[in-house]
């Protein structure tokens, strides 16, 4: 399964300071015990080596379908960074109007109609873990107010992000492969079967 829980975190600590190993806290609005997250691997070169605090200036009360998110998350980190860049739109999200179906598609044969919702990039927080039991967490936010320790242990060389970003695509790729053998054996066919439907588009 995979989860994003931006929308509900309240705070939360990312700490990198020791080489292999990301530890920290995770708090959701509404709940009064944190995400405990002991994970192994690095972030990426912006918070290697280094402890991150974020804040969340907007968060929603949490749905009960993460209920299963309490206690300590095990597992294996993915892509984490505070500098991933991202479009984001200039109308605060209160005000958008969600568009109906019809209205995307008209969107998509005739964009010379519409006036878009003008954007500009801005610095994302995109922290993303991989826990067996629940399958992959992210936070993805740009509304975060995030505070870096000056107490800088060490540093990722770009070769060593390079073996950390194939690292965390493999974990990727493995969940995707573990999702697909579930949804087949719900659908009462055996893992060796092969489909018969052409890939792609």
């Amino acid at each position: 399964m995979f989860w994003q829980i931006a929308y509900c975190v309240v705070r939360g600590v990312f700490d990198n300071r020791e080489r292999g190993r990301v530890t920290g806290r995770v708090w959701l609005c509404g709940r009064t015990e944190p995400l405990e997250l002991e994970l192994r691997g690095d972030a990426l070169q912006d918070l290697a080596g280094r402890r991150l605090e974020f804040f969340n200036r907007h968060p929603r009360p949490i749905e009960d379908r993460l209920d299963f998110l309490t206690g300590v998350q095990c597992g294996a980190v993915g892509d984490c960074t505070a500098s991933r860049r991202e479009n984001v739109p200039d109308v605060p999200e209160e005000e958008r109007i969600p568009l109906t179906m019809k209205e995307m598609l008209e969107r998509m044969q005739h964009p010379e109609d519409f006036a878009f919702t003008p954007t500009h990039r801005a610095n994302q927080l995109y922290l993303e873990w991989f826990v067996p039991e629940f399958g992959r967490v992210t936070i993805k936010s740009t509304d975060c107010r995030l505070v870096v320790s000056p107490d800088i242990r060490w540093d990722l060389t770009p070769w060593e992000e390079s073996e950390q970003r194939m690292t965390n695509h493999t974990a990727l790729l493995a969940l995707l492969q573990q999702a697909r053998e579930k949804l087949r054996r719900e659908m009462g066919r055996p893992d060796s079967e092969q489909d018969d439907e052409p890939r792609g588009w």
